[in-house]
């Protein structure tokens, strides 16, 4: 027959598992879901790690911000699987200096608030702009990423996958590039756009980085969303 202590103490127990497991699952909810503190939590960490001069944990800050989403819409990370890279941190023992200063221009003027929500279509921008400034001080590696994450927050929008493609034609690589538009064809609302694209001779031509940067403006323009 049980003691009263031990029926206390088994009683104990229940309760702490049970307190865990629920935690855990407001963590996860809280870590999955872009309406929760964890996008604010991420945004903030960003601008504080730029006063720090942590320019590689804000950058890294804002691709667990990305992940959010990515999480979020399960048509993105289940139905069509995400690269593996899209889950490792960023890591550069130097960046360029004049990449820096501008990166930390741009985020410490971004206000975050007019991006977060759960449709997404504002906060892509936000990384296309800094795939813009990476290129325009070749750092290369980081505007594939920031492209990237671009696309994948934002699918529907053609213009990503074409600046995409165009960035793996520039490198010479027109396999990757043809494999950007055949992913782009999953989605319904840019499929035309990027058909249109692949049986064209549009593929083989060069263009500058950014060459859709006008009509992504356009769009969003369009859209009313602030730019």
């Amino acid at each position: 027959m049980l003691t009263t202590s031990k029926i206390f103490f088994k009683r104990l127990i229940i309760f702490f598992i049970f307190t865990i497991l629920i935690f855990s699952s407001e963590f996860v909810y809280l870590y999955n879901n872009p309406d929760s503190v964890s996008t604010k939590y991420f945004t903030n960490r960003a601008k504080k790690d730029l006063n720090e001069n942590k320019i590689i944990k804000s950058i890294n800050n804002l691709f667990n911000l990305s992940r959010i989403y990515y999480r979020y819409d399960l048509r993105k990370t289940k139905k069509y699987l995400l690269p593996a890279h899209f889950y490792e941190d960023f890591f550069t023992t130097k960046l360029n200096d004049d990449f820096t200063i501008e990166y930390t221009n741009y985020i410490n003027n971004t206000d975050f608030n007019d991006y977060l929500n759960v449709d997404s279509k504002k906060l892509s921008l936000i990384f296309y702009n800094l795939s813009l400034i990476s290129n325009k001080h070749r750092e290369y590696e980081l505007e594939l990423l920031f492209l990237e994450s671009a696309v994948y927050i934002f699918p529907e929008l053609s213009y990503y996958h074409l600046e995409l493609a165009n960035y793996w034609i520039i490198n010479g690589d027109y396999d990757k590039a043809k494999s950007v538009i055949s992913y782009c064809l999953n989605f319904y609302s840019p499929n035309q756009d990027c058909l249109d694209y692949l049986n064209s001779t549009q593929l083989k031509k060069v263009k500058v980085s950014g060459f859709q940067q006008e009509t992504i403006v356009n769009y969003f323009k369009e859209e009313r969303l602030q730019y």
